[in-house]
Protein backbone atom coordinates (compact mmCIF):
# COMPACT_ATOMS: atom_id res chain seq x y z
CA UNK A 1 0.00 0.00 0.00
CA UNK A 2 2.69 2.46 1.03
CA UNK A 3 4.93 1.20 -1.77
CA UNK A 4 2.28 1.83 -4.41
CA UNK A 5 1.67 5.30 -2.97
CA UNK A 6 5.38 6.09 -3.18
CA UNK A 7 5.48 4.73 -6.72
CA UNK A 8 2.59 6.96 -7.78
CA UNK A 9 4.23 9.94 -6.08
CA UNK A 10 7.49 9.12 -7.85
CA UNK A 11 5.76 9.00 -11.24
CA UNK A 12 3.99 12.30 -10.60
CA UNK A 13 7.28 13.85 -9.53
CA UNK A 14 8.97 12.56 -12.68
CA UNK A 15 6.18 13.95 -14.85
CA UNK A 16 6.51 17.30 -13.11
CA UNK A 17 10.27 17.32 -13.67
CA UNK A 18 9.80 16.36 -17.33
CA UNK A 19 7.26 19.15 -17.81
CA UNK A 20 9.54 21.60 -15.99
CA UNK A 21 12.53 20.70 -18.15
CA UNK A 22 10.44 20.77 -21.32
CA UNK A 23 9.04 24.18 -20.43
CA UNK A 24 12.28 25.90 -19.47
CA UNK A 25 14.81 23.98 -21.55
CA UNK A 26 13.26 22.64 -24.73
CA UNK A 27 16.54 21.16 -25.95
CA UNK A 28 15.84 18.02 -23.90
CA UNK A 29 13.08 16.09 -25.72
CA UNK A 30 13.42 12.87 -23.72
CA UNK A 31 12.21 12.10 -20.20
CA UNK A 32 14.94 13.13 -17.79
CA UNK A 33 14.09 10.97 -14.79
CA UNK A 34 13.96 7.74 -16.81
CA UNK A 35 17.09 8.47 -18.84
CA UNK A 36 19.35 10.84 -16.87
CA UNK A 37 22.44 9.53 -18.68
CA UNK A 38 21.48 10.53 -22.22
CA UNK A 39 21.11 14.19 -21.32
CA UNK A 40 22.88 16.53 -23.71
Amino acid sequence: MIFSFLAIFRVLQCEFLIFHDFQFSQHTPGPTCFSPYSRS
